[in-house]
């Protein structure tokens, strides 16, 4: 399932796809779950793959939540209290 899932994601524009390895890897590495906002403004902060270094965060950068749900190929969901989580933890 997550296979397909990912095949998916990485089919989506270049953009779209980005967005939806950067949601899904702030969910899974966060220490304790992120907020709607806070994996917005996480999406929003430039962040080069294996570089370990985040870039500064724009105000104007901030994708909508939607989108990022849906660039993430289902993977995550929001729970009642606005946190986001993976689909299956």
């Amino acid at each position: 399932m997550y296979e397909l899932t990912m095949k998916r994601i990485e089919a989506q524009s270049e953009e779209d796809a980005h967005i939806g390895k950067l949601a899904l890897m702030w969910v899974s590495r966060a220490k304790q779950r992120l907020t709607t906002r806070q994996l917005q403004e996480a999406v929003a902060t430039p962040y080069v793959p294996g570089s370990f270094e985040a870039g500064e965060f724009q105000e104007e950068d901030i994708t909508k939540l939607d989108l990022i749900l849906s660039a993430a190929g289902g993977l995550l969901v929001v729970e009642e209290n606005g946190k986001v989580r993976l689909v299956r933890e």
